[in-house]
């Protein structure tokens, strides 16, 4: 989730200088689907009252958490830092795993904190085992495998050597691995065959995955510059890009169960206030106005897209980094399109 936002923001800046329980992966779309949040809007989450910060996310009918408090990502990295809470190996803050329990949250364990620099240790000593004994097996929905690894170009060694372990310890406990989307727009154009030989690489990590996603962060188009499996790279919308990872996933993982991570920021909100000042200084208007976050019938759309297309797991990134007034009311409406969904099945 994290390096698409990356790299989205690394190319977003390179353009605007020069002028982001589980179901069968043929599930059927009348089965709830799953939605999870990478953490809450940043003064929420700075006030770090749990109780608070999963009363917000059961009222969107938000089920899974992962621990994010990442606020800005350009010109460096920053985040409150407060994702030790839910890891008993750095701080075992029992406020935050009870206040989860309490209000019905599963939580999604991010790999690469639990295991910094991959490195696993002894299996007796080991921080998933510890995690489990404290928060409970019930109460963890999934293991989150490194970020993007094909993108990365992690050995899928790595992503096996995780699997196992996490086998190892609970061979219930599902693995989720999340994917970059292709890029339609990069410094060197991609070929037909590097497009395929990036999906090889997806499809070889994702063997050691239970459920595969692909990160789209879509809006604008103009500048997310996305492009899919089948589209031989020509830059493509949401209502063509969700499908067509559908499909790809389908049809090359059959075997897995499926997700997608859509966006819950406005592409302005990876910079502090000085550079993005100096980024619109330089620009029209009719380019700014551009950059925001996604409309209600926008999250309506993706998510509307995401379900008739079979997935059982919807992600939300990037509100971690959401702010003002303005965008807490944004927050508001993806709580109200998460909470919709599933009740439009009933």
């Amino acid at each position: 989730m994290r390096q698409t936002s990356r790299r989205a923001a690394t190319t977003v800046t390179a353009i605007l200088l020069a002028l982001v329980s589980f179901q069968s992966a043929d599930a059927d779309a009348t089965q709830p689907i799953v939605v999870l949040a990478a953490g809450v809007p940043k003064p929420i989450a700075a006030r770090r009252n749990y109780d608070e910060i999963f009363a917000e996310l059961q009222a969107g009918g938000i089920k899974v958490f992962l621990p994010f408090t990442q606020y800005q990502e350009a010109p460096e990295p920053k985040s409150l830092g407060f994702e030790t809470d839910f890891f008993p190996q750095y701080k075992k803050d029992d406020n935050a795993i009870n206040a989860m329990k309490r209000h019905g949250i599963k939580l999604l364990v991010a790999a690469e904190i639990l295991y910094p620099d991959g490195k696993f240790g002894a299996i007796t000593d080991d921080p998933l085992r510890k995690l489990i004994a404290w928060a409970g097996r019930e109460n963890i929905y999934a293991v989150y495998a490194c970020d993007e690894p094909a993108h990365r170009k992690l050995a899928v060694s790595q992503s096996q050597a995780l699997y196992q372990r996490v086998k190892s310890i609970d061979s219930t406990l599902p693995v989720v691995m999340v994917h970059a989307p292709i890029l339609a727009d990069t410094e060197k154009p991609l070929s037909e065959s590097e497009r395929t030989n990036y999906l090889n690489r997806v499809k070889q990590h994702s063997q050691w995955a239970d459920t595969v996603v692909f990160d789209i962060y879509p809006i604008p188009k103009e500048l997310a510059k996305l492009t899919g499996p089948y589209a031989h790279g020509l830059e493509l919308g949401y209502s063509d890009l969700i499908p067509q990872y559908a499909r790809w996933l389908k049809e090359n993982l059959p075997t897995k169960k499926y997700g997608v991570v859509l966006q819950g920021f406005s592409m302005a909100n990876h910079y502090d206030e000085a550079t993005l000042k100096t980024i619109y200084s330089a620009l029209p208007k009719e380019v700014t106005a551009t950059i925001r976050t996604p409309s209600s019938r926008e999250l309506e759309s993706m998510v509307g897209l995401a379900k008739a297309n079979g997935y059982s797991l919807i992600g939300w990134w990037g509100q971690s980094m959401l702010k003002t007034d303005a965008e807490l009311k944004f927050w508001q409406e993806l709580k109200r399109v998460s909470r919709e969904l599933n009740q439009r099945a009933n």
